[in-house]
């Protein structure tokens, strides 16, 4: 099975305080992947390592055999990244953002994209409702269909169930 992200020794410091402790990890092709751990234990750290958001310490991390450290560009090419604090347009319908989104990237898939996004976010007829109107579980399952819409080789997703109740945080 090939590897989609390869972590090793990883260490990731601010000035004095070492946020990540070199750690190593690899997830496969289709697998997915949690990091555990308490509050303050680097696991939002790493993801944005990952995600290409902040720079290496010391280490590597590879993602589909690309460089994040040389090869932040091609990275993000292929990821999606959900931050745990992802907001949306709250004057946007649902739909709308997910058009919005959508015309960053290919527009010849832009309608399929939205419809994938659509399905995903599983929102109904709520989806033509602007979001202010959203309960923080619906955006949160609109900011999670926006993520996933793409197709990302690699989807990095920060807390994705935060704000989802039980049945909802189980089929994500």
């Amino acid at each position: 099975m090939k590897e989609a992200i390869k972590v090793r020794e990883l260490v990731k410091r601010y000035d004095s305080i070492e946020a990540v402790k070199k750690i190593s990890f690899t997830v496969n092709e289709g697998e997915i992947f949690g990091l555990i751990g308490p509050n303050g234990a680097g696991k939002t750290t790493t993801l944005r390592i990952l995600s290409t958001l902040l720079t290496i310490t010391s280490g590597t991390v590879e993602v589909m055999g690309y460089d994040v450290g040389r090869e932040p560009d091609e990275v993000r090419k292929i990821i999606s990244y959900l931050p745990e604090d992802a907001g949306a347009y709250k004057n946007l319908t649902g739909k709308g953002y997910l058009q919005f989104i959508a015309n960053f990237f290919n527009p010849r898939e832009n309608k399929s994209m939205v419809e994938r996004g659509v399905a995903i976010a599983g929102l109904g007829d709520r989806i033509n409702d602007r979001i202010d109107t959203y309960s923080k579980g619906m955006k949160r399952r609109l900011l999670v269909g926006r993520a996933l819409m793409t197709n990302p080789k690699v989807a990095i997703l920060d807390e994705p169930t935060s704000g989802l109740d039980v049945s909802n945080a189980q089929e994500i």
